[in-house]
C-alpha cells in the first residue's frame, strides 16, 4: 500500500460576504490566519467563483436589462424571467437547448446552465456573472499568494455544474492556473496488467467537487477551501485548455448532436433490452 496519500480538505469561512473591490488574497489569508491554517507549497486554493466574479464587480442589476426576442423565447420555454433570460443571452458564447429553469450555454468552452449567471447569494435586485476571464483571475491569485505568503500553490477557481441525468449540482474548475489540470493513464497499465488506452483524469474538476462540497450552496459563508495532499503536479502555466473539447468530440453531448449510430437500431425502452 506505498504511495497513499491522505488527502485533507481544509473549508476557510469568512465572516462577511465578499465585496466589490475587496482584495481576496487579503481576504483568504485573514481567514487563514484566523483558522490557524498556514498555507503550504503544493496546496491547491479552490475560490468560489462568486467570490471572484463579486471582487470584481461582476454584478447585474436587473433594471438594466431590456429582454430582446431571444430571452423572451428563452423566457417561455424555460420559466426563466425576461430579465434573467436576457442577461444569459448576453453572458453566453452559445445556447444549445431549454429545459424548465435552464438554458444550456457553452461559455468559454464549458457547457454550463444559465451561462453560469445566478441570482443565488447576489445582493437583492441583482445577479452575478462569471468573471471575464477566470484563468487569468486564478493566476492572479496564484502570483498574490506567492508574493505575499511565499508559497507555491495551485489555485481554482470554482463553480456549480451538473452531471448528465444526475440531480444536484457538483464542482467546475472554470479558471485553473498553477497545476497540471489532466493526469494521462494512456499507455499505463491497470492492476490486471492491461494497458490504458483512453483514460485521462480530470484532476482539475475531481478537486473543484471536493472543495465545492465544503464551500456548500447556501449561506455557509465559506469562499476558500484549502486542498492538501493530493499530489498534484505544480507547474507555471495556468489555463484550462486541457480540459476542453471539442462538441463532436464530447462522449455525451457529441453523441446527442453528432450521432454516428444513424442505421443502427437503438432503444429506448427504460429498463429493457432490444427485441
Amino acid at each position: 500500500m506505498t504511495g497513499l496519500r491522505r488527502i485533507e480538505v481544509i473549508p476557510i469561512p469568512v465572516r462577511r460576504p465578499i465585496a466589490p473591490g475587496d482584495d481576496l488574497v487579503e481576504a483568504l489569508l485573514s481567514a487563514c490566519e484566523e483558522q490557524g491554517v498556514s498555507l503550504r507549497s503544493g496546496d491547491v486554493v479552490a475560490v468560489a467563483s462568486k467570490a471572484v466574479s463579486t471582487s470584481k464587480g461582476r454584478i447585474i442589476g436587473l433594471e438594466d436589462l431590456s429582454p430582446g426576442e431571444l430571452a423572451l423565447s428563452i423566457s417561455r420555454s424555460t420559466g426563466l424571467g425576461p430579465r434573467f433570460a436576457q442577461a444569459v443571452v448576453n453572458e453566453a458564447d452559445e445556447i444549445l437547448g431549454c429545459v424548465r429553469h435552464a438554458a444550456l450555454t457553452l461559455v468559454s468552452g464549458s457547457a454550463v446552465p444559465n451561462a453560469g449567471v445566478d441570482a443565488k447569494n447576489s445582493p437583492p435586485g441583482t445577479l452575478t456573472a462569471w468573471p471575464r476571464d477566470p484563468d487569468g483571475a486564478a493566476w492572479e491569485i496564484r502570483e498574490a499568494i506567492l508574493r505575499r505568503a511565499g508559497v507555491r500553490v495551485g489555485v481554482l477557481i470554482v463553480d456549480s455544474g451538473l452531471l448528465p441525468l444526475r440531480r444536484g449540482t457538483v464542482g467546475l474548475a472554470i479558471g485553473v492556473a498553477g497545476l497540471e489540470p489532466l493526469r494521462d493513464y494512456r499507455g499505463l497499465t491497470d492492476i490486471y496488467g492491461r494497458e490504458v488506452r483512453i483514460t485521462e483524469l480530470d484532476v482539475a474538476d475531481s478537486l473543484a467537487s471536493a472543495a465545492h462540497l465544503a464551500m456548500g450552496e447556501g449561506g455557509e459563508m465559506v469562499p476558500f477551501v484549502v486542498l492538501r495532499g493530493a499530489a498534484v503536479q505544480l507547474s507555471e502555466g495556468f489555463g484550462k485548455g486541457d480540459l476542453i473539447m471539442d462538441l463532436e468530440e464530447c462522449a455525451i453531448l457529441g453523441s446527442l448532436m453528432f450521432s454516428t449510430c444513424s442505421g443502427t437500431e437503438l432503444t429506448r425502452r427504460r429498463g429493457g433490452r432490444s427485441p
